[in-house]
């Protein structure tokens, strides 16, 4: 089994930074020069694999250090850098911004004014409330329980009008997740999954909502997920924090 020793940070500093496989134990995130360290003291490189969030797989050490430039800028750009939000407050259209800026505006407000603003996304035809949008109430501190969201290995057949397509399980978190490798989806669009992943043990059956769509990744928002699906990732979730919170603290200098 798989074990972790720190969860995805989910803010705009992290999403560059890297993960660390040997073993069967992932560890990080770390910086460049922290992933070089570590390379080097383990004394089998050959086993170590490197992954950030936007790659499709695990790549090798080796080949991680001598195409680490050409594999920075192959990634895609950080989502919530992407300008492709639109909102309308007072009757006044603003956009495209992106998800950090729009964040920086809603924090302007008083909370008792968020239900007067008005918010899409490109693709999406219909404005919607920004209840709608779990992950810009969470950065915004408006959602009342924080879903945390940990890394995932395993496969999802992903389902639309009777045609089949399988992904691969980046992030998941009890709300939604997030899968590499789908194609021909759109903002809004509602499919069918069967996640099968060793750490859940049977398939998990679940209808989800399309909530973003990028160069490499869809975003999906779980609809009326079963509370025995809802226990299973719960349970998994738990086991990634529970060997975050038993870690030694970094000394600072």
């Amino acid at each position: 089994m798989i074990k972790f020793s720190h969860e995805i940070p989910d803010t705009v500093e992290m999403d560059r930074y890297w993960f660390f496989y040997l073993n069967e134990n992932i560890s990080g995130p770390f910086t460049p020069d922290e992933i070089r360290a570590k390379i080097t003291n383990t004394g089998t490189p050959a086993q170590c694999l490197i992954w950030t969030k936007g790659q499709k797989q695990w790549i090798p050490a080796a080949i991680w250090e001598s195409n680490f430039d050409q594999i920075v800028n192959s990634l895609p750009k950080p989502a919530h850098q992407v300008q492709d939000w639109y909102y309308n407050h007072n009757d006044r259209t603003q956009g495209p911004v992106s998800q950090t800026e729009l964040v920086k505006y809603l924090r302007t407000l008083q909370s008792i004014e968020w239900g007067t603003v008005l918010i899409k996304r490109t693709g999406q035809e219909k404005w919607s409330k920004i209840f709608q949008f779990t992950d810009l109430l969470e950065e915004i501190g408006g959602s009342r329980r924080f879903q945390a969201r940990v890394p995932l290995s395993g496969t999802v057949v992903a389902s639309k009008d009777s045609q089949e397509q399988i992904g691969r399980c980046a992030t998941i978190s009890i709300g939604g997740m997030g899968v590499t490798g789908l194609s021909n989806l759109n903002v809004g669009d509602v499919i069918k999954l069967t996640i099968k992943c060793e750490e859940f043990g049977h398939p998990v059956y679940v209808a989800a909502q399309v909530k973003y769509v990028t160069a490499d990744e869809v975003g999906l928002q779980f609809q009326n997920l079963h509370m025995e699906f809802q226990l299973r990732i719960s349970d998994y979730i738990k086991k990634f924090q529970a060997s975050t919170a038993t870690l030694p603290t970094k000394k600072t200098a």
